[in-house]
């Protein structure tokens, strides 16, 4: 697969907390490599690994070694679905039995050495190099874990394996999946019965690779590749058919600010605002203005009092209007205007209190993900709290 390869320089020994930050740094380095080498990102990729103050200084340190562009998480966009708490039922990936190659691995304090297989001579050693996320990844209802396993040996290179903890009385060796040999995981994402992982490779003496992302399902206690690759559905949202929730008679007197096509419409009924509103084509005194899911082609019916303006040329914001999360979650642009700063989309989870998202980032010409925040108070002063990555389902121009 393409930002993969075989040996080259590796990684000496377990590096601590250095490794997961520059394996989110070559996430963000690929992403932005990609985006700069011809594929047309929307932004620009921030790292998925909590970082202390000192650890983000020294990740800027290595953006600039690699001549790579970075923008503050309130400017940028991202990548990933954020995992779920950690519950204390949660087992630890640093304290537990992983199945590589056959063999058993258990990790004392995140590391063990040993023979690459039973009774062989050759002695590697394997470390957790994270990130490690939480979720239910069995669909029983209890907190699993997935991690990042790098297996090193004499020649320093070294092999990158996702490996899914599974609690409760599924709890035994941990089942594993190669990524790569020197690869960089800048996030990882735990879907029912599924694990993303955001992978680039390291080039010899240079920058990071390609970025990619790979899924692993869980089958018979196994971690095998997804066969499907990982997309995220692109298209222009049509207005037939329509299942109207509701018909009100209203106005349409401008252009959609946020649908940046003709016959989108900002519209009017009773002092409420719906943008965007399309026009229908077999009836051109009649509009739909989609609600929730897109995809669902439902919503508030308007009929015109008035004509609306000529069908408007482009001229909106050259975005989409709206997204579906992968795993659930609506984002709309309707709240553009109020949105905070750098994270224009509105965003409802089932569920869970509101999110604010960023404008969406293209990781390669199928897939796009996007990073967003939770509102919070500090002093009185709203402000938004941490940015998550979350892999985006589908995009509606």
């Amino acid at each position: 697969m393409e930002g993969e390869r075989a040996g080259g320089s590796g990684h000496h020994g377990p590096p601590g907390r250095l490794w997961p930050m520059l394996c989110a740094t070559g996430a963000l380095a690929g992403a932005v490599l990609w985006g700069l080498a011809g594929a047309p990102a929307v932004g620009a990729q921030a790292p998925a690994v909590p970082l202390t103050a000192a650890e983000v200084s020294a990740l800027h340190g290595h953006l600039q070694t690699w001549q790579v562009l970075w923008l503050e998480s309130g400017g940028a966009s991202g990548v990933l679905p954020g995992p779920a708490a950690a519950a204390p039922e949660a087992p630890d990936p640093r304290n537990a039995a992983y199945l590589l190659n056959g063999s058993t691995v258990t990790l004392s304090n995140g590391t063990a050495t040993g023979p690459l297989t039973p009774g062989s001579a050759y002695v590697v050693t394997t470390w957790v190099v994270g990130p490690s996320v939480h979720g239910q990844l069995a669909g029983d209802g209890l907190v699993d874990t997935a991690t990042v396993l790098a297996q090193g040996w004499a020649d320093g290179g070294t092999a990158e394996y996702v490996a899914a903890l599974l609690a409760g009385s599924k709890a035994g060796p941990a089942p594993t999946a190669r990524l790569g040999d020197d690869v960089g995981v800048g996030w990882l994402r735990v879907l029912p019965g599924e694990i993303l992982a955001d992978t680039v490779a390291a080039l010899p003496g240079g920058p990071a690779g390609r970025e990619r992302v790979q899924a692993f399902r869980l089958e018979n206690g196994a971690l095998v590749p997804s066969a499907a690759p990982l997309r995220t559905l692109q298209a222009a949202w049509t207005a037939s058919p329509f299942h109207p929730v509701v018909t009100e008679d209203g106005t349409c007197p401008s252009a959609s600010r946020v649908a940046d096509r003709a016959g989108a419409y900002r519209c009017s009924v009773s002092g409420a605002t719906f943008d965007p509103c399309f026009a229908l084509p077999a009836e051109p005194s009649v509009v739909a203005c989609p609600q929730g899911d897109p995809a669902a082609h439902s919503g508030v019916e308007i009929e015109l009092s008035a004509a609306p303006p000529d069908v408007p040329a482009a001229g909106g914001v050259a975005a989409p209007w709206s997204f579906v999360l992968m795993g659930g979650g609506v984002c709309d642009a309707a709240a553009r205007q109020a949105a905070f700063p750098g994270h224009p989309y509105a965003c409802s989870l089932p569920g869970t209190a509101a999110l604010f998202c960023a404008a969406p980032h293209r990781v390669n010409p199928d897939l796009y993900t996007t990073e967003c925040a939770r509102p919070a108070s500090a002093s009185g002063v709203e402000t938004l709290g941490a940015d998550v990555p979350y892999v985006i389902d589908a995009l509606w121009f």
